[in-house]
Formats: structure tokens, C-alpha cells, sequence
């Protein structure tokens, strides 16, 4: 379900969309939507006489000229850079002409890496154990694997944490359970966890109805790296970008987006990099605010 508020601009943040059914709890969370469904809401929002989809570029042009919002618009975005964000969502975009933004993480580009959040999916998926022994917060806790509902509860309350812990105690946490379920990941495991190529980015990168960004290297939270790093993270993801797309890229989206993931010097080395926009993931509409701290609205996801 889509929620539109009269008189300001609602952002949609999609991962994937997917025509493929996942094995076990991958894809539970239905961060990839069923290509179905998707078709249904860009149909929705192409139909609706009263809803105007514009892009990104638009929104800067709003804020810019202090222009005042009327009716209902929406943009839509895309985090990650998931492979199906190519094959399976810009053909229906494509097929209702939609503007959309593609946020793409660029360490992952033409590789076989996983997300870790994919990595943690995949290792409880598959892992034969019965429960999981894993040191967090200085505490040892239990977690339990016998059946699909368990597998799903741990992944959640892992996830959870490791989104708010520093990047260090996440990578040993991560190491904790791979060495425990000594699952050996893959994305061959799934379709939703294959990644996009430089071929097929700078092909959307060519359709006048997108736009990329940059989703940090690797999707690190910004505001938990050193200072120094978070510096070197940004240029460099946007410099991949800038040289592999011959272009300048002006858009950016923080890496999960939730108000303790970004802060002032996240915002200003974003600024020194050229970067005239970056919403964040936090639910909301957006009438009166500022280009670094627009609202988002997770669609499709639990």
C-alpha cells in the first residue's frame, strides 16, 4: 500500500523487484517485491490523475526555488544496486515512462559480493545448527535455528543489532556465526543477490527517465566510520561513479538512513564532494525541509 499526503512529496525507497521465489526465509522481509505487485503500483501511480511522479532533479529544482508543493508528488528510488533493479524494475518503469533514482552501493559493482545483511540471511538460511552462541553488547546470547520461524527471529534481532553497533563489533559478530554455521555464501544462491555490472548501470545511466547515485562502497554506516575514512568513502564511491558514467553525479542516498546514521560532517563531506541531495530512510512526507534530510517511505519490506 502506497500512503500519498495532499500538498507535499512522498519519496518511495524500493531494493529490488523480483520475479523469482525465495528458498527458505531469503527474501522473507520481501525487500525484493514480486515484479506483479510493483507493475500494480507504477500503474497505480501512472493512472492517478491527481499524482505527479517527478525525479530527484526535480526535487532539488523544488527546494532550490523555494517553490511551493501542490497536489500529491512522488519520486521514486531504488537503494543497493541490486541486479533485478536492471532486468526486472526499469523495464516497467520504462513501459509507464517513471522517473526513478537509482542509489547504488559501487564496491559491489560487477562483483560476486554479497551484502553482509545478505551474508547474515544466507548463513542462518543454510546453517544445519540448532541454535547460535553469539557474543554481542558484551553479553552472550542464545539464538535459536529449528524452524523457519526461528531462523527468521534470530536473523531480525542479529540485524537489528549490528545496524546499531559499531562496524568493528559487526564484522566479529558476523565472523561468530560463519564460523559457527560454516555456511560458505554465494549469490548463486538466489537471483535477488546478484548485483549490477558497469555494462548495465551505465545503460540506465543512458535512459533519460533515471538517474544514479552514490550508496557509499560497501553500505557502511557513514556516521559509525572514523572521520577520516567516512571522508575517503564518499569521494571515492562518487569518483567511481563520476569516471565509470563519464558524468557528475549530484545525488546520493545514506547507507540504511536512519537518524543516527548520518550527522554534520557526513553532510558537509557529501557537500565538498558536489553532492546537492541525500535523503534518508526515515518515514515521512516532506513539504517544508532541506535537500540532507528529506524523508523516505520503505515500500515492500516488513
Amino acid at each position: 500500500m502506497i500512503y500519498l499526503k495532499p500538498d507535499s512529496l512522498t519519496i518511495l525507497l524500493y531494493h529490488g523487484v523480483t520475479k523469482v521465489k525465495g528458498y527458505g526465509i531469503e527474501n522473507l522481509s520481501e525487500k525484493h517485491m514480486g515484479a506483479k505487485k510493483f507493475a500494480e503500483q507504477m500503474k497505480f501511480l501512472k493512472d492517478s490523475g491527481d499524482i505527479s511522479v517527478v525525479s530527484m532533479y526535480d526535487v532539488i529544482d523544488i527546494y532550490k526555488k523555494n517553490k511551493k508543493i501542490k497536489g500529491k508528488l512522488v519520486a521514486i528510488t531504488f537503494d543497493d544496486g541490486f541486479e533485478n533493479n536492471y532486468s526486472v524494475a526499469a523495464p516497467i518503469l520504462d513501459d509507464y515512462g517513471l522517473k526513478a533514482t537509482f542509489y547504488v552501493s559501487v564496491g559491489i559493482i560487477n562483483t560476486n559480493m554479497m551484502f553482509w545483511v545478505d551474508d547474515l540471511e544466507s548463513f542462518i538460511n543454510f546453517s544445519k545448527n540448532k541454535n547460535l552462541n553469539v557474543r554481542m553488547n558484551n553479553q552472550d546470547n542464545v539464538f535459536y535455528l529449528q524452524n523457519k520461524k526461528e531462523k527468521y527471529n534470530t536473523l531480525v534481532d542479529i540485524k537489528k543489532y549490528c545496524k546499531s553497533c559499531s562496524v568493528q563489533e559487526k564484522d566479529i559478530i558476523m565472523y561468530q556465526i560463519q564460523s559457527q554455521t560454516k555456511v560458505i555464501n554465494t549469490i548463486d544462491y538466489s537471483l535477488n543477490y546478484k548485483k549490477l555490472t558497469w555494462r548495465q548501470l551505465r545503460e540506465m545511466h543512458s535512459n533519460s527517465l533515471f538517474c544514479i547515485g552514490g550508496h557509499g562502497l560497501y553500505h557502511d554506516i557513514l556516521s559509525k566510520l572514523d572521520k577520516s575514512r567516512m571522508e575517503d568513502e564518499i569521494s571515492l564511491s562518487i569518483g567511481m561513479l563520476n569516471y565509470n558514467l563519464n558524468t557528475k553525479i549530484d545525488h546520493y542516498s545514506y547507507p540504511e538512513g536512519t537518524l543516527d546514521t548520518f550527522n554534520d560532517d557526513v553532510i558537509f563531506a557529501l557537500k565538498q564532494n558536489n553532492i546537492k541531495c541525500c535523503p534518508s530512510a526515515i518515514f515521512g512526507f516532506n513539504s517544508d525541509t532541506n535537500l540532507f534530510t528529506l524523508n523516505r517511505n520503505i515500500i515492500g519490506m516488513k
